[in-house]
């Protein structure tokens, strides 16, 4: 799992530097990696089975449940 988390976080790169700035920098890069994780989670939780980080559906899911969380609501 880690090395698919790894590989996720370097991909969506340019996703997490957009939301960064989206936040005004409130949010860094490193601070919604840690976030993707959290989200991930979260989401698991509510379906009922993993995140799976190389599936390109499951890393949008991610990608945009962190943009609306921190730049549509703004926390």
């Amino acid at each position: 799992m880690h090395h698919f988390f790894k590989s996720f976080l370097q991909t969506m790169l340019g996703s997490f530097r957009r939301i960064s700035r989206a936040t005004k920098n409130e949010m860094s890069v490193e601070d919604l990696h840690s976030e993707s994780w959290i989200m991930a989670d979260a989401i698991s939780k509510r379906r009922g089975f993993d995140i799976d980080f190389s599936d390109l559906d499951d890393a949008s899911l991610i990608m945009r449940s962190i943009n609306v969380e921190h730049v549509k609501r703004g926390h």
